[in-house]
């Protein structure tokens, strides 16, 4: 999808997108391994609390992640659709449609339509409704 330089959303998205590539996933949702944790610590582990977190606890880009988490209890779909649009996490995507070899990077939106087993006007409306979803309880005025 071509994006307009100057869409405050677009730009949050990608951001969002770049953050997930980097590995910053402290949601508590299992997503990094013991020997990674410990690692990032310096073999300094806190047990039975909170673990160790580096860099801001409330990143614009975990808010993003946790309405994401949040909307892929009600709407999957439109979850994938956001994830493989801007090739954030998209091998989850991939792995849960079957998608053998599939990768976002230079594919159309109507790749990606085919790709979910979906049509390119459900796409695009998935795709709309995500990025309200997020604008929203975001709190942005666009």
């Amino acid at each position: 999808m071509r994006r307009a330089k100057d869409d405050p959303l677009d730009q949050l998205l990608e951001q969002w997108a770049r953050w997930l590539h980097d590995d910053h996933t402290e949601l508590g949702m299992g997503c990094s391994s013991f020997l990674a944790r410990w690692m990032d610590c310096k073999g300094d582990m806190v047990w039975g609390g909170s673990s160790v977190v580096q860099g801001p606890q409330d990143s614009i880009e975990r808010r993003v992640e946790l309405v994401v988490y949040e909307l892929a209890k009600r709407d999957q779909l439109l979850v994938d659709v956001l994830r493989l649009e801007y090739s954030a996490r998209w091998q989850e995507v991939a792995t849960r449609h079957g998608l053998k070899n599939y990768k976002p990077h230079g594919k159309t939106q109507l790749d990606h339509a085919l790709a979910l087993g979906v049509s390119l006007r459900t796409y695009k409306g998935r795709l709309a409704k995500a990025r309200a979803e997020i604008t929203t309880r975001l709190g942005m005025t666009l």
